[in-house]
């Protein structure tokens, strides 16, 4: 997306080309819709699905059992902090373009299995999330990511 052109313009294209032959790189305006190396194919999946969808739904209509991750995106801001030792904290992952903490989820989005057990109801247009529901599916979120990240030491 487009917020993440900061990162491959400064540290990701730079390394791509020192580390392995770049093949080719396809731009639209500002963005990046392919960087294809020997080794990489970064492909901008926005570039790739329907208007309508965003990337939960291009992930359930191919029947993916990956889902969307979270990201702290703002948090980092230098190649060092993938040797951080410790997981950013919640706080991290808020996002001044979206003006929220980005684990919390949206009105749109399709809740997991494991967190409509949480809250033990599936929201609907006619019965949405409550702010108690968004804080303790993001905080479970945060408690899966960060649990995700520890176990794999």
């Amino acid at each position: 997306a487009s917020y993440d052109l900061r990162v491959l313009k400064e540290y990701l294209i730079p390394l791509i080309v020192e580390l392995d032959s770049l093949r080719f790189v396809i731009k639209k305006d500002t963005r990046y819709m392919a960087i294809v190396t020997e080794e990489l194919r970064f492909l901008d999946v926005t570039y790739y699905i329907a208007p309508s969808f965003n990337y939960s739904q291009f992930l359930d209509a191919y029947g993916a059992s990956a889902k969307k991750g979270f990201f702290p995106y703002e948090w980092f801001d230098a190649l060092q902090k993938l040797e951080s030792t410790q997981f950013p904290s919640y706080q991290d992952f808020y996002s001044s373009l979206k003006e929220c903490n980005t684990l919390e989820p949206s009105m749109t989005e399709k809740l997991s299995s494991d967190e409509v057990e949480l809250i033990s109801r599936r929201p609907s247009k006619t019965s949405p999330l409550t702010s108690d529901e968004v804080f303790n599916i993001s905080k479970f979120r945060y408690e899966t990511a960060s649990g995700t990240f520890y176990m794999k030491k």
